[in-house]
């Protein structure tokens, strides 16, 4: 048993096909397949069963309670190898967030390690992409805005990010809204921000009806408030971008301040490095308070 062998064994659970393991690991399929017989004869069991068509290749129960024991032999050899070129901790570290937090949020943050000896990478990602990527360990460390439940992943309240409804005055007067139902929901441009948005916005509209119309970038926001009557939800660090990039972007003042939770998460355990980074973006959030951009709850 060695490295390749449970790299590829891992990366097929990943993609789930042994073709796409082998596109992403960089060899043919007969050498992936010969690194997975390799690894069956040397643990004596059967990981994989072996079918015919889109869903001939199925984890065992043996291949199932495997995946544990690989995760673990893959981290000891990053543990090894950290310990051999005798460093405190390796100068890679992989971060990840949502496209909102990390385009709008966290930009000055990431700038202060471009000249660093840490080496970040970062990356965004759907929420669930990010547990599934700690989970096989591509990321050390997350930034979520919907928590999933899961035993290997430590998830943790973090901060909270202020959401604000906005309009573009030129297309739209909502200067005189005093509370959030008297907007018309046909008129909304929305943009799932997560659980705690859900919530508070049940309180005001029925969910069967449908907004002017739906996106998943929040770079279509201000192209799209130049709509007759419309109006969108968002965190208030995208409005302050707006505002420094001279679009003509107004708060609808009155309404009552809601915030949605943004989530840390981690492996288990927390190599040191990791937790240096997360100090460090603390106190980078505690700043970001100051200016009520988020409440920090970790602290």
């Amino acid at each position: 048993m060695n490295y390749l062998q449970i790299e590829a064994f891992m990366k097929i659970v990943e993609v789930g096909s042994m073709t796409k393991a082998a596109d992403a690991l960089f060899v043919s399929q007969s050498t992936l397949s010969d690194r997975i017989n390799k690894l069956e004869n040397d643990l004596n069991v059967e990981l994989f069963s072996r079918g015919h068509g889109p869903r001939g290749l199925t984890l065992t129960e043996k291949g199932m309670s495997f995946i544990e024991v690989a995760k673990k032999y893959l981290s000891m050899m990053d543990d090894l190898e950290d310990w051999k070129t005798n460093e405190d901790y390796r100068t890679n570290i992989f971060i990840s967030g949502p496209h909102s937090i990390n385009s709008f949020l966290l930009p000055e943050f990431y700038k202060k390690y471009t000249d660093s000896e840490i080496k970040l990478n970062v990356s965004s990602h759907w929420n669930h992409n990010i547990y599934n990527m700690l989970d096989t360990y591509e990321l050390d460390v997350g930034v979520v805005s919907r928590p999933y439940g899961s035993k290997h992943i430590k998830t943790t309240e973090f901060f909270q990010e202020r959401l604000i409804i906005t309009y573009n005055p030129d297309y739209s007067d909502y200067s005189n809204i005093e509370d959030a139902s008297e907007l018309n929901k046909s008129d909304e441009i929305h943009l799932d921000w997560g659980p705690d948005y859900e919530i508070w916005y049940q309180k005001y509209w029925n969910m069967s009806k449908m907004p002017k119309i739906t996106v998943d970038s929040a770079e279509l926001l201000a192209e799209l408030l130049q709509t007759e009557n419309a109006w969108a939800v968002m965190p208030l660090c995208i409005y302050s971008y707006m505002n420094r990039c001279k679009h003509n972007i107004k708060i609808i003042e009155n309404i009552e301040k809601f915030y949605r939770t943004i989530y840390l998460v981690t492996q288990r355990n927390v190599k040191e490095n990791v937790q240096h980074l997360i100090t460090d973006l603390t106190e980078f959030l505690k700043n970001a308070e100051e200016k009520d951009l988020v409440r920090l709850i970790l602290k």
